[in-house]
């Protein structure tokens, strides 16, 4: 059964308050949100594909004797 978007199904929200050292405009407010969403997405994805949430961590480096 697919999650409806109820006020009982949906996960709790957070706000944040950002301030910023320079002038921001609308646009670069929009595209800073929109990637923001687009990352939460995509841990939120991953988070469900990992059931066992193990890192898949490859290290290509030298070992240190």
């Amino acid at each position: 059964m697919p999650e409806s978007n109820s006020p009982s199904s949906r996960k709790p929200e957070s706000r944040v308050i950002l301030e910023f050292d320079r002038e921001v405009t609308d646009a670069e407010i929009q595209e800073m949100q929109a990637k923001h969403n687009a990352t939460s997405a995509f841990l939120e994805a991953a988070d469900h594909h990992d059931h066992d949430h193990t890192p898949d961590v490859v290290d290509m480096g030298e070992v240190d004797q």
